[in-house]
C-alpha cells in the first residue's frame, strides 16, 4: 500500500467503485471495503455510483476516504454496489494507491466479521457477484460443501432476527418457506432464486408473527430439508 501524503489536504478525487485508487475497477476493490469496514469521514458534496471524478475531503485514515464509494459518509456493504456498476471501468492514477494482496491473508485476520457481513448481503448472480463471492470465500476460508445441508437457526429461541444457514453442493433454484404449527405458510423469505454452490446465512425477521412454534423448510432442487424454530416475544 502507498503511503500517505499531506498533500491531500485541499481535498481528493474519487472514482465511486475504485476503492484502491490503482486506476480500474475490480474484485480487488472489494478487499478495502472489508478493512475499513464502518470506517466514517465527511460525505463528499456528490453521492452516488455516477463514473466520474468526485472531489472529496480526505479522511483521518486516507485509503477509508476512496473505500467510501458512494461518499456517504461510512463504508459498508453498500459501497459494493460501486463495483458492480461500474466494473471494468478506468481512469487516469493521480497520487498514491492503496491496492491490498489477496495473499497477504494475515492482513484480514481482524476484519473477518467485516468480510462476512458483505458475503452475506450479496445477493443475485451473474458474472461479476460470482467473481466477488469466490473471492469472499477465499478471504473467509469457505469451502465448497459436499453435502446440502439445512442448519438449526440461531439463536433459537429468538425475538424478531434468526439467522438461518444452509449449505449447497451445487448450484441450485431455492425456496425459504415458514410455516406454522397447523402446516399454513406465514412467510416466503426466498421464492426460487438461482444460488451458486456455497454456505449461505439468511437474516429471518418474524417481527409479524406471534410467539410460537413455526417450521422453516428449503427446497433447493431435489433436495429438501424442515426444521423447527420457536419465536418467544
Amino acid at each position: 500500500m502507498g503511503s500517505q501524503d499531506t498533500s491531500y489536504c485541499s481535498g481528493v478525487n474519487v472514482y465511486p467503485g475504485d476503492t484502491d485508487n490503482n486506476g480500474v475497477v475490480d474484485v480487488l476493490d472489494v478487499l478495502p471495503i472489508g478493512v475499513y469496514f464502518f470506517e466514517n469521514g465527511a460525505p463528499r458534496e456528490t453521492t452516488g455510483f455516477f463514473w466520474s471524478s468526485v472531489l472529496g475531503e480526505p479522511w483521518e485514515i486516507l485509503p477509508a476516504t476512496f473505500a467510501d464509494a458512494n461518499g456517504d459518509g461510512v463504508v459498508n456493504e453498500v459501497d459494493i454496489i460501486g463495483i458492480g456498476v461500474n466494473w471494468g471501468n478506468t481512469h487516469e492514477t493521480r497520487g498514491y494507491t492503496f491496492v491490498l494482496d489477496i495473499n497477504d491473508k494475515t492482513r484480514f485476520v481482524d476484519h473477518q466479521a467485516a468480510f462476512q457481513e458483505i458475503y452475506n448481503s450479496l445477493s443475485g448472480e451473474g458474472e461479476v457477484i460470482n467473481e466477488i463471492r469466490e473471492m469472499l470465500r477465499s478471504v473467509l476460508g469457505i469451502q465448497t460443501p459436499e453435502v446440502f445441508s439445512l442448519h438449526q437457526n440461531y439463536p433459537n429461541p429468538f425475538n424478531p432476527i434468526t439467522t438461518i444457514q444452509f449449505d449447497l453442493p451445487t448450484d441450485e433454484s431455492v425456496s425459504l418457506t415458514v410455516y406454522n404449527i397447523l402446516g399454513n405458510t406465514v412467510m416466503e423469505p426466498i421464492k426460487d432464486i438461482a444460488y451458486q454452490t456455497g454456505t449461505y446465512s439468511i437474516l429471518l425477521d418474524v417481527s409479524q408473527l406471534s410467539s410460537g412454534v413455526y417450521y422453516y423448510a428449503i427446497r433447493a432442487g431435489k433436495h429438501h430439508a424442515v426444521r423447527k424454530m420457536l419465536v418467544m416475544k
